[in-house]
């Protein structure tokens, strides 16, 4: 293990890593990366570390190559309740008010923890709301882990863990919410296990917020000791993609040695007692950000009460015939048609952070007349904003106009998805593949919601086929109806998860969704 690599080469393999992961790895860190390539190698049976490094920057190193590599790049130290105050500052402030404020409402939380590593993050937040929320299954929740190493993945998605993990957690938490396996490990219990969904994202080059990825419209965001590891000006493109991820007023977290105001600037800030909290914060229509109240922590766990029941919103099909009455043209004279480039920059306006702008120029175009194209923005648009019924109002109207249209039926899909209905995005998304078989992305999402559902052999079948349908095209090139995600983007993505898939095939699973 002893083995040098010549200088020159590790600083080649450093702009390497720069390029693909935003990971800084100056010339005093240059021994982390070497020790990192010579362990990988070693590993993999390879011999020389200095080929090694030749076939990773010429792009000739295997998928599971590739991943050895960057887990030996990544490696977190990680533990459940890491950072007390931040998880107190949850429990008792952020989510009873944002729990409460659902409650009369629509029951959803999207939660994202950036940078998971091996889970224990994402997990100890579905255990808070476990503890918060009585009846936590008439709720729609998304708690996403994401990161870069698949090794860390597939640890997260078996969720078994060390005592070693619980060294910041009482007994009582790990007794309640874990069982101790034949072979001393503690398995997660599946009530909290299937709260929690993993996926592979690259915070450097991926592509969010995005309906495709699954990353927007989040109402808490966890980014805690990520930023630190990545180049200097990779970071505010990071923090401005972070930005645009959170619902209006949603809350990041990150590192107390990352949280500046000057690269958050765009955010509010929120001094509790041992943590500062970031809020997306529109002074319009919120000029107060929540802050720390005396007495808080004397205030009961369970904060959603049992009555909230009674005023839940009517079923799905009946929402979507209402939103669909609604959003019919509000003229009823002739519309006029719309210029060749509104559209374009109306999604120009869109992707760029201005959707109060976009919204009224797709909405002037959608009062003109049936125009399709402003309904999927709109779609966008809402879901974006978290106004998930209304979105799905705007597309069944884009299907409506154009009932043969693939795109329109993928875009339903992904919104069904994000609201929970999870029968009814499949049933979507085979729609699509019957209008289009090579969609591409209709593939890779059915092939994800079959991996979170157990169905091992249907989700291979799926990833198979967008694999195969990407075959030949430019890692550079956009695909169809993703908002600019790239082909080599989503072939990492589906490289990912079919490793997670062969961890867990031997462990098999179940569920009531069909392949």
């Amino acid at each position: 293990m002893g083995e040098r690599v010549p200088a020159a080469l590790l600083s080649s393999l450093a702009e390497y890593v720069a390029e693909q992961l935003g990971l800084d790895f100056p010339e005093k860190r240059l021994p982390d990366l070497e020790r990192g390539l010579v362990a990988a190698a070693h590993e993999l049976d390879i011999e020389g570390a200095e080929a090694f490094a030749l076939s990773i920057i010429a792009a000739d190193a295997t998928d599971e190559q590739i991943q050895k590599f960057v887990s030996r790049l990544t490696v977190g130290e990680t533990y459940f309740f890491r950072d007390r105050p931040s998880f107190e500052v949850l429990e008792q402030q952020i989510l009873p008010a944002l729990i409460a404020d659902r409650a009369r409402e629509e029951r959803r939380l999207r939660i994202w923890s950036a940078g998971c590593c091996t889970g224990e993050e994402p997990y100890s937040i579905a255990i808070l709301l476990a503890k918060l929320i009585p009846n936590l299954r008439d709720w729609n929740i998304l708690i996403l882990g994401t990161d870069i190493n698949a090794a860390a993945l597939r640890h997260a998605s078996a969720g078994a863990y060390r005592d070693w993990s619980f060294r910041e957690t009482s007994p009582q938490i790990r007794n309640r919410y874990f069982s101790q396996t034949a072979n001393g490990m503690w398995q997660i219990i599946p009530e909290i296990r299937q709260l929690v969904a993993f996926s592979f994202l690259n915070l450097a080059k991926d592509l969010y917020p995005s309906l495709e990825t699954n990353t927007n419209c989040m109402d808490i965001l966890l980014c805690r000791n990520v930023l630190m590891y990545f180049l200097p000006d990779k970071v505010p493109p990071v923090i401005e993609k972070l930005h645009r991820a959170l619902s209006p007023n949603g809350w990041l977290f990150v590192s107390p040695s990352e949280a500046t105001h000057t690269l958050f600037a765009r955010f509010a800030t929120a001094d509790f007692p041992d943590a500062i909290v970031f809020q997306k914060n529109d002074a319009a229509n919120h000029p107060h950000p929540l802050r720390a109240k005396p007495g808080v922590s004397d205030a009961p766990a369970a904060a959603v009460p049992e009555t909230a029941a009674a005023s839940r919103k009517p079923s799905p099909q009946v929402e979507i015939a209402l939103n669909a009455e609604k959003l019919q043209p509000k003229t009823a004279v002739a519309a006029a048609s719309n210029s060749p480039g509104d559209y374009e920059q109306a999604q120009e306006l869109f992707t760029n952070g201005s959707p109060v702008k976009a919204e009224e120029m797709a909405l002037r175009m959608a009062d003109r007349g049936d125009d399709p194209r402003a309904c999927t923005l709109m779609t966008r648009i809402c879901a974006d904003q978290g106004r998930l019924r209304e979105s799905l109002g705007w597309s069944e109207r884009a299907i409506a106009i154009d009932k043969l249209n693939p795109a329109y039926r993928y875009l339903q899909a992904t919104v069904l998805n994000e609201i929970g209905e999870i029968d009814a995005a499949i049933q979507a998304l085979r729609h699509t593949l019957y209008l289009d078989p090579a969609h591409i992305l209709a593939h890779f999402t059915l092939g994800n919601l079959l991996k979170r559902a157990g169905k091992r052999e249907g989700s291979e079948v799926h990833y198979r086929n967008a694999l195969l349908l990407l075959e030949g095209t430019a890692d550079e090139s956009a695909l169809p109806d993703s908002d600019g995600l790239t082909a080599g983007q989503l072939m990492a993505a589906i490289r990912a998860a079919r490793l997670q898939l062969s961890d867990r095939g031997s462990r098999g699973g179940a569920s009531g969704i069909g392949d």
